[in-house]
Parts: C-alpha cells; sequence; structure tokens
C-alpha cells in the first residue's frame, strides 16, 4: 500500500476489498485513489474475484467510484462494479448512489439506491441518533429489494443470482445500543420486520 505519493493519489496492490453496492468484493488486484481537493475523491480498481467458500462469481472486476462533499458533513457518492464472465454471460453493471448527511451534532443520515444491468436492484435508508441524556445510539432503517429473478436459473450469471431473489420484499427495523465505559461493554438489541413474508428476527449482543 503507497499512500499519498504525489497530487493526493494513493495506490494499493494485493488481495483488497471494494465496497460497491451491496457487493463487498475481494479481489486480488490493484487499486487507485485520488484526492487532492475535501470536497472530490475519485477511485479506481480492477482484479481477479477471490471466492473463500464456493466458485468466484465472476472472472474480473472493474470499478470506479466519485465521491463528491466531504465526509464530515454531507456527501453523494457514484459507485460502479464491472462483474465479467467468459462465456454466454454478459459484464454485469452494479451501480449504487449514496448520500450521507450529518443533520446534527448527534443525528446522521444515509440513504442508497442501487441499479443491476440497468433495472432497480435495491433502497435503503439509516438514521443514526445518539441520545446524550441516556448514553444511547438509535438506529432505526429501511430496506427495499426490488430486482427479482430466480436465482437457480441458469440464464442468470452467478454474480447475478447472488443478488436476486424471487420476490420483492421491504425490511423495516432499528437498533438500539450502549457503551458501559466502567465496565468496558458494549450492549447491542434491536430487530426487523420483513415484508410480504412478515418475517420477524431480533437479535442482542454484548462485546
Amino acid at each position: 500500500s503507497l499512500n499519498k505519493l504525489f497530487g493526493g493519489c494513493s495506490f494499493k496492490v494485493g488481495r483488497q476489498y471494494a465496497y460497491s453496492g451491496e457487493t463487498a468484493a475481494q479481489f486480488d488486484g490493484a487499486a487507485a485513489e485520488w484526492q487532492s481537493w475535501d470536497w472530490l475523491q475519485i477511485g479506481a480498481f480492477s482484479g481477479k474475484p477471490v471466492a473463500l467458500m464456493g466458485p468466484a462469481l465472476a472472472d474480473d472486476y472493474h470499478g470506479a467510484s466519485v465521491k463528491l462533499g466531504s465526509g464530515r458533513k454531507s456527501y453523494l457518492q457514484l459507485a460502479g462494479l464491472l462483474a465479467s464472465h467468459q462465456g454466454r454471460y454478459a459484464v454485469d453493471r452494479d451501480v449504487q448512489a449514496t448520500f450521507y448527511r450529518r443533520l446534527s451534532v448527534d443525528v446522521e443520515f444515509t440513504g442508497t439506491y442501487s441499479y443491476l444491468n440497468d433495472l432497480p436492484k435495491s433502497a435503503s435508508a439509516r438514521l443514526s441518533a445518539y441520545l446524550p441524556d441516556w448514553g444511547l445510539t438509535l438506529t432505526p432503517h429501511y430496506y427495499s429489494h426490488m430486482y427479482v429473478a430466480d436465482p437457480a436459473s441458469a440464464a442468470l450469471s452467478p454474480y447475478e443470482s447472488s443478488l436476486a431473489y424471487a420476490e420483492r420484499f421491504d425490511r423495516f427495523g432499528a437498533g438500539l445500543s450502549k457503551y458501559f465505559t466502567q465496565l468496558g461493554l458494549s450492549v447491542s438489541g434491536g430487530g426487523n420486520f420483513a415484508r410480504p413474508s412478515n418475517r420477524q428476527d431480533f437479535y442482542l449482543s454484548v462485546a
């Protein structure tokens, strides 16, 4: 990893991660990033996908991102990933827009909207609010998955199958966490509700 070599450029070669849309792409390759001003960041990467279990989802990954705005207050980021395949599958195009805004000292909002192969894939919204009087962090969130296809269909590429669901669904949820300084413990809990399945799940963790 070579950081801030010249003119705000950074380079990294080897095994790494790139986050584009909902995909955490692990690959062996190279990535470059340029940022000379607080309000503009440009990045690009390329490499061979690596899968810890099972076959890789594609033969090659290529991606790029543009981030406008300061990460401290607000920004808009456009990120794209091309997953190419050898053989009969076309190149998959995964694109996501992310908007972040710090509404106050203790409140942050993050929203996303993504496309897969020019079709709406997903949307999400998340609010993080710190309640100083109680030392609590509240995180209500919403997710909608719109990319509907049969994951088992032979017409879908492995990458496309990994992101496809047989029906559209919406998920609502909220989390609550508190850090106990004297004990050095963080306690988190919350739940989610999905439609149309009406599935509910809850969690509680201590770290």
